[in-house]
């Protein structure tokens, strides 16, 4: 019965399809034992796993890839309904609540990734374990809604804090990279994949254990930058109340606040602004927040930056400039925005050398006009006109015509 329950947790909250050796060694495992899962457990039959609840799944032969993979599902969609809703037995409709199926495949993962020892070979870990790479990719989504349970909590943090399991999970997954399937083992520190992952009982209890608030380490820098880029505005708050740094600098997006505008929160951008957060701070792939903001359409956050004494010239970064960034992505209103606040019409920056040419070659015509009436330089109609001619853009090539570009 015990096998049956953790195998059907496993395919009603699986965040994808369980090949058939990866679904026996869900049910390899003995809780109370030494060691949770040894080889010794699994079935000496794969296609015996459906005995233990034979009604209820079924084996699929699919073409993955160009091979042939055997899945184990639920046999219908209207199973998992039943044992997830209210009309199953007391005891039944406990074990398959959410929060407890998602705690008991996080346990099993970890336990899973603690029996790999010191393996070094990716290879070798994936072939010997099948289980490893799904519990190396997912067992932090099946943690987050079950962290709050005492036996979770107690699981992550022995995985954190043990000798080698963390060492080898990072050969199998980077939580920065989750699309790599061959990924090298980084320097992000436990609080750091904490924050990103939004687990804030694993981020307190790292603290609470001396953890490093401001360790540098992972794409994004540092634990603040990965709470925020993440929108996990709940972990940001804690790791400001244990003395996280606002304008610390590191990672691919140069500082926090550049970090949170780049994706749109906007109540973590008013937190670390009211926090002291740097508004004109440099760095990162587009130079600065304001930037970022533009180039990401938040019109909300460049009005607050803006508001906050954002430079609206400032340069910097792929775009140089803001304007640029807005032009060239076709936020119509944050461009209006950006020139009302003062923005240089004519300033120099990015590929396309400004932002009329951008606004051009990306076919934004309304963004064309808009410029071209704030005073956009003549002297460039020329390059915009061979731009939007080399997009096609024939309103926008008729339109600079009309501006007086010379055809020739």
């Amino acid at each position: 019965k015990e096998k049956a329950v953790r195998l059907l947790q496993f395919l009603t909250y699986s965040e994808r399809p369980l090949t058939l050796e990866e679904a026996v060694d869900t049910i390899a495992f003995r809780p109370d034992a030494p060691s949770q899962f040894d080889l010794k457990y699994r079935l000496p039959y794969p296609r015996d796993i459906v005995k233990f609840c034979s009604s209820l799944v079924t084996l699929v032969t699919r073409k993955v890839v160009g091979k042939t993979v055997v899945e184990v599902e639920l046999a219908h969609f209207s199973v998992k309904e039943y044992l997830i809703s209210e009309k199953a037995p007391g005891s039944f409709h406990y074990k398959f609540a959410e929060p407890h199926s998602r705690g008991c495949i996080t346990r099993s993962c970890l336990a899973y990734l603690g029996c790999l020892g010191d393996r070094k070979l990716v290879a070798d870990i994936t072939s010997q374990f099948p289980l490893a790479r799904y519990s190396a990719e997912y067992w932090m989504d099946h943690a987050k809604p079950a962290e709050t349970c005492d036996d979770v909590a107690k699981s992550i943090m022995d995985f954190f804090e043990g000798p080698t399991a963390y060492k080898v999970w990072g050969s199998l997954f980077n939580p920065d990279y989750p699309w790599d399937k061959n990924p090298t083992p980084g320097r992000a520190s436990p609080l750091y994949v904490a924050s990103l992952k939004g687990l804030i009982v694993a981020v307190q209890s790292l603290l609470e254990k001396g953890a490093e608030v401001n360790a540098q380490g992972g794409n994004l820098g540092n634990a603040l930058q990965a709470a925020s880029f993440r929108g996990h505005q709940d972990i940001v708050t804690l790791l400001l109340d244990k003395g996280a740094d606002v304008n610390a600098q590191g990672g691919n997006l140069g500082n926090a606040l550049y970090a949170v505008s780049s994706k749109g929160h906007q109540d973590i951008v008013k937190l670390l602004l009211d926090k002291g957060a740097d508004v004109n701070a440099q760095g990162g792939f587009y130079g600065n927040a304001l930037q970022a903001a533009s180039e990401g359409g938040h019109q909300d956050i460049v009005k607050l930056l803006l508001d906050k004494g954002a430079d609206v010239n400032a340069q910097g970064g792929e775009y140089d400039n803001a304007l640029y960034a807005a032009s060239e992505g076709g936020h119509q209103d944050i461009v209006k925005l950006l020139l009302d606040k003062g923005a240089d019409v004519n300033a120099l920056g990015g590929e396309y050398d400004n932002a009329l040419y951008a606004a051009s070659e990306g076919g934004h015509q309304d963004i064309v006009k808009l410029l071209l009436d704030k005073g956009a330089d003549g002297g460039e109609y020329d390059n915009a006109l061979q731009a939007a001619s080399e997009g096609g853009h024939q309103d926008i090539v008729k339109l600079l015509l009309d501006k007086g570009a010379d055809v020739n």
